[in-house]
């Protein structure tokens, strides 16, 4: 029994009932036999790395081949249905500027912020250049024509915009992860933040941009003038140290202490003194209530008066209805420092020269009695040395007193 197989080889293998003839096995070296593992690493991660790197290559070799066959495919459909002309593919023009085929881009590949490529196709008058997969985390991917008779290349990256020659093209911007094919993409898609500078710019344009951001320096300039102000228990940045906009930039802003009260004025690197939270002068509400307890009050009323919140003031005044309008004064030294009403008796400075329109009808005799003063009720206002006449006196203490010396509401004839 025969049996044809196959193998990659291609040649026929013809198989007999015959016993074989021996064939001479020459060993040859392995080209693992001087393979040393790296310290520290794993055998399996090594297979992984070595099964990953292979199924990339196979998957790039199986897109392009399923491209070439799927072109091969749409001609002969076209010769088969009679058409005058075939497909017509990238590869089968030659004109004077970039085409790109064939290719996969894919979003933040290999990690986030990249973007990867892979069976991608330069195709130049005519000429089929084989991009090299790959990936990039810069912003730009360019292709540069190789030297003739070379038909691969490799894509160059970078974060600036390059200066492409007559025969080279910017392929790819990575859009922070996101892709765009600049060949294939509109102008307003493909222009992205910071992809292009002024070089690529008009005259006119660029002016444009020029004047909008001197307005934009101006307004920015007034804005940093702004005063702000602030509502807080603490300081919005500590005094000493630069303000956040640095210099003078936040010269005049307002603090408002939510905790102890009081305003407080930003100085600048050039007031006085620098970089210092200045207080506003009696903003203080612990300093306005000291200066509002100074002032004291006066009470009209029969009874002692109601402690206001926080206490009687000392000096505060008391007319007492119910005493014929005693003056009394607060005085908080009494009574072991809790304070109580004392009465304040007026000397004599205060009732000199007291005449009897001042008396008015104070004095008459309907509240004059016969009956004696004794000395408490006189006190020391009356008293020999300022009493002058001869005679007997009621009392001993008092000199003799003519008529004429006394104003009385009856007559006396002497």
């Amino acid at each position: 029994m025969t049996a044809t197989v196959f193998g990659s080889g291609i040649e026929p293998v013809v198989e007999s009932d015959a016993t074989p003839v021996p064939t001479p096995v020459v060993e040859s070296p392995s080209p693992f036999e001087k393979f040393t593992m790296p310290e520290g690493m794993d055998i399996m991660e090594l297979v992984d790395a070595i099964k990953a790197g292979l199924r990339h290559e196979m998957d790039a070799a199986v897109a392009d081949a399923e491209r070439r066959l799927a072109q091969a495919r749409e001609i002969e459909q076209a010769v088969a249905m009679g058409r005058a002309r075939a497909t017509v593919h990238t590869e089968d023009l030659n004109v004077g500027f970039h085409m790109i085929d064939g290719y996969t881009l894919t979003a933040n590949s290999p990690a986030a912020g990249s973007i990867a490529w892979a069976s991608l196709h330069v195709v130049l008058l005519g000429i089929d250049y084989t991009i090299t997969d790959g990936n990039t985390a810069n912003k730009y991917a360019w292709f540069v024509k190789p030297a003739a008779g070379v038909t691969t290349a490799t894509l160059q990256t970078s974060n600036t915009l390059p200066v492409l020659g007559a025969n080279d093209a910017l392929i790819f911007v990575n859009n922070g992860g996101t892709p765009i094919s600049v060949l294939e993409s509109s102008v307003t898609y493909a222009v992205g933040a910071g992809v292009i500078g002024n070089a690529q710019l008009d005259t006119s344009t660029q002016t444009l941009l020029s004047n909008l951001q001197a307005n934009d320096t101006a307004i920015q300039s007034r804005l940093d003038g702004v005063i702000t102000s602030y509502y807080q228990d603490n300081p919005p940045w500590p005094a000493g140290a630069a303000s956040p906009g640095g210099g003078d930039v936040n010269m005049g802003d307002i603090w408002y202490d939510s905790n102890d009260g009081g305003a407080f004025r930003w100085t600048g690197a050039t007031g006085t003194p620098a970089n210092a939270w200045q207080k506003i002068a009696d903003t203080s509400t612990a300093e306005i209530a000291a200066k509002v307890n100074t002032k004291v009050t006066t009470y009209i009323g029969s009874v002692a008066p109601t402690a206001p919140t926080g206490g009687f003031t000392n000096g505060d005044l008391w007319l007492d209805a119910a005493n014929g309008n005693v003056v009394k004064r607060w005085d908080s030294s009494l009574n072991a420092g809790a304070g109580g009403w004392t009465t304040l008796q007026l000397g004599d400075a205060a009732i000199s020269g007291v005449s009897g329109a001042k008396i008015g009808t104070g004095i008459s005799a309907t509240n004059v009695t016969t009956g004696t003063l004794s000395g408490a009720l006189v006190g020391t206002g009356i008293k020999p040395t300022s009493l002058t006449g001869a005679g007997t006196a009621p009392v001993a203490a008092i000199p003799q007193l003519t008529p004429a010396k006394l104003n009385t509401a009856f007559h006396m004839l002497y």
